[in-house]
């Protein structure tokens, strides 16, 4: 078994002795009323016995288990030597236990000494403070030899001096009593100081482990000033006392407790930054509230109702800006990881604002200020009832990797989405609830904007299924007319050429066929134009040979270039009529002599131009031919460019781009 072991252990055991010589003074003693004095120290000590031995069992605790057993077993042998000390006359040994209650709270001093020396590895921070540890057990040393030679162990070492007598004896005791508190007293405020240079350098747990000590620490003056105050009040110590000491003692092993066994258990940036602002919010209020009182009541006169609403008003006046101001100065000294944090978040919050940042980027502000690489934001869509990442990507399970866990975000009570982090910021609640606070306008615009572009997508989406749809009933209908009505007209005016064949020399039935037959023919070039007007079947072969055909039929010279390769038919056809139309305008409206068009492949679409030398000036007017192929082109989701100064001709560009 390891030594801090056997000594955490050895404590507890000393503390059930403690406890059963309580039981046998208080049995002795005929006075119930003095039972409750030992009873609440036994009830404050016993615990932190338990807690030093469950201290002592975790590795790389060092000497810090028995010193908080040691604690423990101060309090229970303290309130056994009381109890014995009661009994004086009744029991033997009385004076011994009276020489050892004369100590009072110092061993309890020396022990928060060497707590803030030794925590939490239970090594000082270098070895030249090593003799810290020394004058911290010299202070209750020396205080003991002083009640051995003292002539009334009965009385504490500091209820009569200085007080007269043989200097052989009642000097040297008085000295050693004079000195002890002084001794204890710099040995604290000398751990304290290799505390501050400790945290200095700590980092991680142990920079965590050293704030809960701080929290605690920072009781043992203020007992100090509590007592002092009481005593300059005219209180007398023995009844001021107990109860600031007893505070501080419980506070002290419960933080060196937790910060041993469970340092993650609150955030205790966040409790110190609270409990500093508070403390000196309320001090702040005081002055200002006695402060007003005295000034409306020096003039109304004394216990005047005025002055104390109008110090009342002003203090709650003063309360809220104070508050947040004097929480903002806390934070920025004691808790500077989570203000910077929150700094940078409502930063980049105050960039979205004004426009000059992305709320997409607000995953990766979120990463560095928690210093968490694997964050993840969620943002919830409430259309489609799931989670999706910040490119609008669905989350099938937003559940985190080993590691990670999941926070909610909200505003109001409405929820925005999930935050997937690091499971050790869950010590950090504050933190992540403050960053959340901060974060909640740059994630619900992201949320919002990759709403937007889920719907514009499907907009998208929709139309180009629109468009393919209108395309495929186009191909239809031209085939229909194709093979159905135009070849059943065909088939009628070869059976009237038949029937004219057997009926020659009778000229009233010829001419009467002959009509029939021409009717029959310009209805099959009004449907051969109008499945041409659907859609050319010239397209068959691809946009080249139908742009090659298109040349051929105008009457001015065309030159052109199409592609080698095929695109989508719907895209083919939109090309074929935006040069159709642009062709159609060079020859009606520009003068031009020459056209020349152009049908590449670029980056993924098709790059269509036309451009001819003209007198330019044409204008996408509402109506007009332009305006048609401009909502063609918008419905395929492409771009169309028109440079027609006038003058210099006139050249059309637009890109559509290809879907499969």
């Amino acid at each position: 078994m390891r030594a801090p072991l056997v000594v955490a252990w050895s404590s507890a055991v000393l503390a059930v002795a403690a406890v059963a010589v309580v039981l046998v003074a208080r049995a002795a003693d005929a006075d119930p009323a003095s039972a409750w004095g030992p009873a609440t120290t036994l009830l404050v000590a016993l615990p932190a016995v338990g807690a030093g031995v469950a201290i002592a069992r975790t590795p790389g605790s060092g000497a810090i288990g028995p010193l908080v057993a040691l604690l423990g077993l101060t309090g229970a042998a303290d309130a056994a030597f009381a109890s014995w000390a009661d009994a004086a006359g009744d029991l033997p040994g009385a004076p011994v236990a009276a020489l050892a209650f004369s100590l009072d709270w110092l061993p309890v001093f020396s022990l928060a000494a060497l707590l803030l020396l030794l925590f939490p590895d239970g090594r000082p921070p270098s070895p030249r403070w090593r003799p810290v540890a020394v004058l911290a057990v010299a202070g209750p040393v020396a205080v003991a030899v002083s009640g051995v030679l003292r002539e009334d162990p009965l009385e504490g070492p500091y209820a009569d001096l200085p007080r007269p007598g043989p200097a052989g004896l009642d000097g040297p005791a008085t000295v050693l009593a004079v000195v002890g508190l002084p001794v204890t007293g710099a040995a604290l405020v000398l751990a304290a100081a290799a505390m501050v240079v400790r945290f200095r350098r700590a980092e991680g747990v142990p920079r965590v482990q050293l704030k809960w000590l701080a929290v605690a620490a920072g009781l043992i003056p203020a007992a100090f000033a509590i007592c002092l105050t009481g005593v300059l009040l005219g209180g007398d110590v023995e009844d001021v006392a107990p109860i600031p000491f007893v505070v501080m003692y419980v506070a002290l092993v419960t933080a060196v407790a937790v910060a041993m066994l469970r340092h993650g258990l609150f955030d205790v940036d966040r409790a110190i930054s609270r409990t500093l602002a508070w403390a000196t919010l309320t001090l702040l209020l005081v002055v200002v509230f006695a402060g007003v009182a005295l000034l409306v009541a020096v003039p109304l006169g004394g216990g005047s109702a005025v002055a104390t609403a109008v110090a009342a008003l002003t203090a709650a006046a003063v309360a809220e800006p104070s508050r947040r101001r004097l929480q903002s100065l806390v934070d920025r000294r004691f808790d500077r990881d989570r203000a910077a944090a929150v700094a940078r978040v409502e930063a980049f919050a105050a960039r979205l604002r004004e426009g000059r940042a992305e709320p997409e980027d607000v995953e990766g502000v979120l990463r560095v200020a928690l210093a968490d690489p694997g964050l993840r934001v969620l943002v919830w869509a409430p259309d489609a009832g799931e989670h999706r990442d910040l490119a609008g990507a669905p989350v099938t399970s937003p559940a985190p990797a080993p590691g990670q866990v999941v926070t909610v975000l909200g505003r109001g009570e409405a929820p925005l989405g999930l935050l997937v982090h690091d499971a050790r910021l869950r010590r950090r609640a504050g933190l992540l609830v403050d960053i959340a606070r901060a974060a909640a306008l740059p994630v619900e615009m992201a949320r919002l904007r990759g709403e937007l572009r889920h719907r514009l997508d499907e907009v998208e989406e929709s139309r180009i299924r629109l468009v393919r749809a209108g395309y495929e009933e186009r191909r239809r209908l031209t085939r229909d007319l194709h093979d159905g009505v135009q070849q059943r007209l065909v088939a009628v005016g070869m059976g009237l050429r038949r029937l004219q064949r057997g009926t020659a020399g009778r000229p009233e039935i010829d001419a009467g066929l002959d009509h029939a037959v021409d009717e029959i023919s310009a209805a099959v070039r009004d449907l051969r134009e109008m499945a041409r007007g659907l859609r050319p079947g010239a397209l068959d072969g691809g946009l080249a040979p139908a742009l090659a055909d298109l040349a051929r039929r105008t009457p001015l010279p065309v030159d052109v270039e199409g592609p080698r390769e095929r695109v989508s038919g719907e895209v083919e056809a939109a090309a074929y009529y935006v040069a159709c139309e642009a062709i159609a305008n060079a020859v009606k409206h520009a003068g031009a002599s020459r056209v020349v068009v152009r049908a590449l492949r670029d980056d993924g679409g098709l790059r269509l131009s036309v451009s001819d030398d003209g007198r330019g000036g044409a204008e996408p007017s509402a109506g007009g031919g332009l305006a048609g192929v401009a909502d063609r082109v918008a419905a395929h989701g492409g771009a169309l460019v028109l440079d027609s100064r006038p003058g210099h001709g006139t050249r059309l560009e637009v890109t559509l781009p290809c879907v499969s």
